[in-house]
């Protein structure tokens, strides 16, 4: 996810903040300088190293993992107070008990 919204900002300020199709987009430019929207993630990957070093791709990698961190704890916190109350035992509970908790 990281590396998907760090090339989006990147391919945003190549291009002024215009994704119409501009040949400015350093990341995007086939050779014969027509206007290509698809980029793999490796030559976005690359050209992120080139510019940014390793760490660029790694932007915004503590907010994500905060984000997942509070949410895979509410939901095993939510699933763990739902198990006792649940009256079906066994593995139709437990389903039933992670379904509920998210």
């Amino acid at each position: 996810t990281s590396l998907v919204v760090t090339a989006c900002v990147a391919a945003s300020k190549n291009n002024n903040g215009n994704f119409d199709g501009n040949k400015n987009n350093d990341i995007s430019n086939s050779k014969d300088g027509k206007y290509t929207q698809s980029t793999s993630a490796w030559e976005v990957a690359k050209t992120l190293v080139r510019e940014r070093g390793i760490l660029g791709l790694y932007r915004g990698a503590p907010a994500v993992a905060m984000r997942q961190a509070t949410n895979w704890a509410s939901r095993q916190g939510f699933t763990e107070w739902v198990r006792p109350r649940i009256p079906v035992e066994g593995a139709l509970g437990e389903l039933l008990a992670g379904c509920i908790g998210g």
